[in-house]
């Protein structure tokens, strides 16, 4: 879809998680649940 990763891609959720500063620690649900949508929102 052009630049960069498409929204929703296993790849963009990596990024996002980057951005926030939470790729790789613990307690950083599954990306493919509703759990991880819950803690990237919060987060916001």
């Amino acid at each position: 879809m052009g630049h960069g990763p498409d929204i929703g891609s296993e790849e963009w959720k990596s990024v996002i998680e980057f951005k926030l500063g939470v790729r790789g620690n613990q307690g950083v649900p599954d990306r493919n649940s509703r759990e991880w949508c819950r803690f990237v929102d919060d987060l916001l």
